[in-house]
């Protein structure tokens, strides 16, 4: 059975948003091997950011 992409696609646009940004070269790298330290990825990271802020906001 074939993954069916269009389908896929669909449903993920129904269900998350991307959320992009570019910061300093230096600081993005620092940030990625400290979650990498962590063994953390950014994802789980900012989603959990992101509850904690509009809990206190």
């Amino acid at each position: 059975m074939s993954r069916n992409y269009q389908k896929e696609n669909e449903w993920e646009k129904t269900k998350y948003i991307r959320i992009q940004s570019k910061i300093d070269k230096e600081l993005g790298i620092a940030f990625k091997m400290k979650l990498k330290e962590k063994n953390i990825n950014l994802s789980s990271w900012l989603e959990k950011e992101i509850e904690e802020f509009l809990k206190n906001n």
